[in-house]
């Protein structure tokens, strides 16, 4: 059956998802450690915590979020291609239904998309100086590993992956099944869907790597909002300015 062939097209499509590219070449924060003086050390510490923190949070709630997408989508796809009454209409909706669990699959496979949290309890006021050595070390390179990640994750053959997906799906059911408007849509939504996810994965840990690399800059202060009106015509003009 026509319909047949399309679920073993699209599963060969959707295993484009799942490939993983080689790693970005990010440099090695190494130094002597046992240099740094105590008030350093904390300001590391403390500077290490609030970011890989922020981070892991944001990756979590992403997460998190995208797997309730993806699995809503699969049941409402599938469901959807049970009501169809047409061949093109099914073909397409267990193509979407394919991608949607395709994306789900590689979310399961990458928890939080690969970004790690402290995973111990962050060393007390009252630890040793040995121990909170351990714990920078330890932090050191989970902010090192989760740049890695996101530069990875960020990388433009993801772009390229998502839209050949979707438009080698909009191409099966335009040219085998014979419906181009149906094809177009779905392609369109599925890439939009897959770039929205895409544009909002975990990003920070690069710059936040970069910071504490040039010595851990105070972020710069906000800038102040200021306004004024001013005589326009008969009437006035209102200009806001941040």
């Amino acid at each position: 059956m026509r319909l047949h062939r399309a679920g073993h097209l699209a599963i060969a499509l959707t295993a484009l998802t799942g490939v993983i590219a080689p790693r970005a070449a990010v440099a090695q924060t190494r130094e002597d450690h046992e240099a740094i003086a105590d008030p350093d050390l904390d300001r590391r510490l403390d500077f290490l915590r609030r970011r890989i923190n922020a981070e892991h949070r944001y990756a979590t709630i992403w997460w998190g979020t995208w797997v309730g997408i993806y699995s809503a989508g699969v049941v409402a796809q599938s469901w959807r291609m049970g009501m169809a009454t047409s061949a093109a209409s099914r073909a397409d909706l267990l193509i979407s239904s394919i991608k949607a669990m395709g994306g789900l699959m590689r979310l399961s496979a990458t928890p939080m998309n690969g970004i790690e949290g402290q995973g111990r309890p962050e060393c007390a006021p009252s630890c040793s100086r040995e121990e909170k050595l351990d714990e920078l070390r330890r932090a050191e390179r989970i902010l090192e590993r989760n740049a890695h990640r996101v530069e990875r994750n960020h990388a433009w053959y993801t772009h390229v992956a998502n839209i050949g997906v979707n438009a080698a799906g909009g191409l099966i059911v335009a040219l085998g099944y014979g419906a181009p408007t149906t094809a177009a849509i779905s392609a369109g939504l599925g890439a939009a869907v897959g770039e929205v996810m895409l544009f909002t994965q975990p990003s920070s840990a690069p710059d936040d790597l970069a910071d504490y690399r040039a010595g851990m800059p105070a972020p710069p202060p906000p800038k102040p909002i200021r306004w004024r009106v001013s005589p326009l015509g008969a009437g006035a003009a209102f200009e806001v300015a941040f």
